[in-house]
């Protein structure tokens, strides 16, 4: 299932922001590790921060919107209804925070999913201080696959963009555009598919009995 969840990546609008569209991936990949209570960790600058119950009143951009209901078109015809942390962005100390909240409670999650991988970290500091080891007692993912992802002991599993080519279709639709204006000549929106793969590494395990 996480292995389906990361592998849905993104279209792109001007801004080249990724949703997710599903692949065929090995049969060793997260997939198959069977977690069930599962948590997802989002940045945002305004809009209610914290644990959040009702997903209805974040705050969002059309990025992150796109990601997260990805990831509930795969939750939900599982009957998984996920826990959620949201931040400011690089609020570590309070990601940190939240997710001993999180981790403490009975039927705590078994997986995170972080987006981006720098909210991973202070999940990590939570799992140290509280004690389930990752991954045998809980997995974590990112998305970007920066640096954060390799220092990260052990290293996270993650979504890799590919941020150049990204960077590319931008720049082309945006010169498109002005050169569209400039003719006089209404152009469409352009769309842009962007291929991402799931960069495993030592952070996911099967889910604990």
């Amino acid at each position: 299932m996480l292995q389906t969840i990361a592998d849905r990546v993104g279209v792109s609008r001007m801004t080249v922001s990724n949703a997710f569209s599903r692949s065929d991936q090995p049969d060793d990949h997260p997939a198959h590790l069977v977690h069930r209570r599962i948590a997802y960790v989002l940045v945002g600058a305004h809009g209610q921060h914290g644990l959040i119950s009702d997903p209805s009143v974040l705050t969002e951009g059309y990025s992150s919107v796109q990601r997260r209901l990805s990831w509930d078109d795969v939750l939900r015809p599982a009957s998984i209804e996920p826990l959620i942390i949201r931040e400011p962005f690089e609020q570590v100390d309070a990601i940190r925070r939240d997710a001993r909240e999180l981790l403490s409670r009975p039927g705590r999650p078994t997986v995170v999913l972080s987006f981006p991988d720098v909210t991973a970290v202070g999940i990590y500091q939570a799992a140290d201080d509280l004690g389930p080891h990752i991954p045998e007692d809980l997995s974590v993912t990112g998305f970007d696959d920066g640096p954060t992802a390799t220092q990260l002991r052990p290293a996270l599993t993650t979504v890799r963009q590919e941020v150049e080519e990204k960077g590319r279709a931008a720049a082309a639709s945006l010169t498109a555009t002005l050169q569209s204006t400039r003719d006089g000549i209404p152009s469409p929106t352009p769309q842009t598919l962007l291929p991402a793969t799931l960069a495993v590494r030592v952070s996911t395990g099967i889910a604990p009995r």
